[in-house]
Order: C-alpha cells, then sequence, then structure tokens
C-alpha cells in the first residue's frame, strides 16, 4: 500500500457523484492532508455545458478562480498536485501552479477520451506523469495505462434476480436507441429495470427537436432527479445483469464495468475492448453490437456468474487504484 503519511496533497478532481469524496477520504485514511479543489468553477447544467463544448468563452472566469484559489494556497508546500481530468484548468493556470508549488511532484488522471476533449493534449506537459482510463490513448500519447476502479462501499452480494436486465444512466449519445432496442427484445414476462436521467425538461426538448432517435419519445420515458447510491445499490443487487452503454467517443472502460462485476452481476456492454482486459470472461461479460439486437436466449442469461480470481478484488478497488497512482 503506498505510504502517503504526513504527505500534502492538493486535489482537484469533478464533483461527480460523490467519488470526488471517496478519493480524498481514502487519501486521508492513509494519512495524508488534502486539499481539494473542484475542476470546474461552475455548478448549473449550461455552464458545465460550454465549458465541455465552448472552453474559450469560459476560460477567462476559469483562469479567474484558479487564479485565486492557487494564491490563497500559495503559503502551502505540496509533496502532490492529484488532478483528475483538470477540464476547465488551462495552461495558465497551470503555469500559475508551477511558479507556486515549483517542488511538487503532479499527476494527471483522465477519466475521458482525448477524443472528446482534444483541450486535454495542451495540460499534459505540465505533469510529471500522466495515467489514462483509455487504453488507446495511453498507447497513442505515451501515456501511463490504468482503468479505473470500484468503490468498497458498493461492493455487495447479489440479493435476488427480479430484474433480467437493469440500465441506470444518463440519456446521452445513442443511449436511448439502443435502451429502446434492448428493452424491444427482452421476453415477455421477464422484468426489466430502465432509469434514463436527463439533466433537466429542457435537455429533453431540445433533443427531441434535433435528435431523430428522440422524435417518437416520450417525456414520460425520461427522469430528471438523478438516483441516490443506496437506491442504485439495492437495484443492482436485485438484477441477474446490468447494461452498460459506453459514450461513442469514448473506449475506456467506465466505473459502472468494475461496481457491476465487483457486485458479482453479470455484464452487458457495448464495449468490446474489455476482452484485453485480464479479467475478462465471457461467461460474466456479454458484448453486444450497438446496432443488433441483444438475444436473450443466449446461454449468457442461464448460467450462472462465475466468481472472479481474487486479485480482481484488489487491483480494482479504490485502495489498488490509488496503489497505482502514488506508486
Amino acid at each position: 500500500m503506498s505510504d502517503l503519511r504526513g504527505k500534502k496533497i492538493l486535489l482537484i478532481a469533478p464533483v461527480f457523484f460523490g467519488y470526488e469524496t471517496h478519493i480524498r477520504s481514502e487519501l486521508v485514511r492513509r494519512g495524508a492532508i488534502v486539499d481539494y479543489l473542484p475542476d470546474r468553477p461552475f455548478s448549473s447544467p449550461i455552464l458545465k455545458a460550454l465549458i465541455r463544448f465552448a472552453p474559450l468563452l469560459t476560460q477567462p472566469f476559469s483562469n479567474l478562480f484558479f487564479t485565486k484559489r492557487f494564491s490563497g494556497l500559495s503559503n502551502q508546500n505540496y509533496d502532490y498536485l492529484f488532478v483528475i481530468q483538470g477540464e476547465s484548468l488551462g495552461p495558465s493556470s497551470l503555469e500559475l501552479v508551477k511558479k507556486l508549488f515549483p517542488n511538487t511532484w503532479s499527476i494527471l488522471y483522465l477519466w475521458d477520451s482525448i477524443a472528446n476533449k482534444k483541450t486535454t493534449l495542451k495540460k499534459i506537459p505540465f505533469f510529471n506523469r500522466v495515467f489514462s482510463f483509455d487504453r488507446s490513448d495511453a498507447q497513442e500519447y505515451e501515456l501511463s495505462y490504468r482503468p479505473l476502479f470500484f468503490l468498497d462501499t458498493h461492493w455487495k452480494k447479489k440479493v435476488s434476480n427480479q430484474y433480467l436486465l437493469t440500465f441506470i444512466g444518463t440519456a446521452h449519445s445513442d443511449r436511448y436507441r439502443i435502451c429502446q432496442e434492448v428493452r424491444r427484445s427482452i421476453p415477455e414476462g421477464a422484468a426489466s429495470f430502465f432509469y434514463l436521467y436527463l439533466q433537466a425538461p429542457w435537455v429533453y426538448f431540445i433533443r427531441k427537436l434535433i435528435k431523430p432517435s428522440f422524435w417518437h419519445s416520450s417525456i414520460n420515458e425520461f427522469e430528471f432527479q438523478p438516483l441516490s447510491k443506496d437506491a442504485v445499490d439495492h437495484i443492482f443487487a436485485n438484477s441477474f445483469s446490468i447494461l452498460d452503454i459506453e459514450h461513442p467517443n469514448q473506449r475506456g472502460l467506465t466505473m459502472r464495468t468494475f461496481d457491476v462485476l465487483a457486485k458479482e452481476k453479470k455484464l452487458v456492454t457495448t464495449n468490446s475492448l474489455i476482452k484485453n482486459e485480464d479479467f475478462y470472461s465471457p461467461n460474466n461479460v456479454l458484448i453486444i453490437n450497438r446496432e443488433v439486437e441483444v438475444d436473450f436466449n443466449h446461454n449468457f442469461f442461464k448460467l450462472p456468474f462465475v466468481s472472479l480470481p481474487a486479485f480482481f478484488y484488489e487491483k480494482y478497488s479504490l485502495k489498488g487504484w490509488i496503489d497505482e497512482i502514488f506508486a
């Protein structure tokens, strides 16, 4: 286990379903002294969308935010700067970090593919080490490959198979269309659970206007409040299999992948690259084509989950992730 006793860490990470809190707690549990900053200065959905799709418009405000925060921490001697994604951290902010904390070892972890955020390439030179959850990005840009993790608090032995298949997630990209196709192919009489989340009703109406796959949809098919972690955990624990649909521009494995397998639930996924991982088993993971209906007569839905090797629960836990990041 990485020894972080007495180490001072500046953690910059997105506010993302509480994962930033768990990461900080694990660092503190190991004895680190952690200061935290969000990687985006805005909390409203509209402004967060602007950071992603029009970063030049928001960059001046982001720079002011980080200049003020970094200057307020200038009397600290950090051992590590640990940035996760750093979506609104521009080159000028990173230059300031280097100036204020010249002896700090800097680490960047990317849990989104560079194809989704090309501005990431400008940030890489400011860090001593860069990790990516995307194996292809790691190879192309000479980064360290490290998949994501599951949380120990998410791990729970299976309870029942009330639902043959469950999907819980944001209705981005082609997820709605794929979920509709999967739902149509579920055998009659088999229970399923689908929870398609959108940030607000206005997001739905915009998509209904511009996305052909939404033209025949109903607003009643979507939810506008995210489920709590406890609710998600309960539903997963009562599901035989969970559907995971990665963004078309992403190649890395989602956190959902590891949460599901750690619960000893079967995974149905559109990400064929999972075949390259050391824990992959066709008994536990069914890879489907985004354009093809799911065959629910497949033996996959008749055979039980096969327990994973012990190394999985060490390597792909949050503890294992921290160990590798701070090795």
